[in-house]
């Protein structure tokens, strides 16, 4: 098929999280590769991942040559240190030169490792709290309602 380009998702670190969006994705037909320095990891998986799947370290460049990451269109770090999230984030974005980078953070006062490199974090405590918000009908307060 001419014309046709298919997304690819690159997945660091295959945990609850990486693994479960690994699933999504794969399963809503995206392009997915998912690396982790475990081979083990990747049993989280769920058995509908299509996707490729590359043992290596997150932060070491030649993990990303053997994942072909120059033909990916979207990094999401999800290992389980927020400084190698930060570290595989901004080589996604400096080095690789990716459109779309998202790095999963547990401490917000982080994000200043990140400002200015258009890279979108995701904070799990504060999209509980929201959702929690949410489900519950009790308001946040203004500065909830930003983090």
């Amino acid at each position: 098929m001419f014309g046709v380009t298919l997304e690819k998702y690159i997945i660091v670190g295959c945990g609850r999280f990486g693994s479960s969006l690994a699933g999504l994705l794969s399963e809503s037909g995206r392009n997915v590769v998912m690396i982790d320095r475990e081979k083990e990891s990747f049993r989280r998986l769920p058995p509908s991942y299509s996707g490729l799947e590359v043992v290596g370290d997150g932060i070491d460049p030649g993990t990303y040559a053997q994942a072909r990451m120059q033909r990916g269109d979207t990094l999401i770090a999800t290992t389980d240190n927020d400084n190698v999230n930060c570290m595989i984030a901004e080589m996604g974005k400096k080095v690789f030169h990716l459109p779309a980078v998202f790095a999963r953070l547990t401490d917000p006062s982080k994000e200043r490792l990140l400002d200015g490199l258009g890279i979108r974090t995701i904070y799990p405590v504060s999209l509980s709290i929201r959702e929690f918000s949410r489900e519950s009908g009790i308001p946040l307060r203004d500065q909830e309602a930003r983090s």
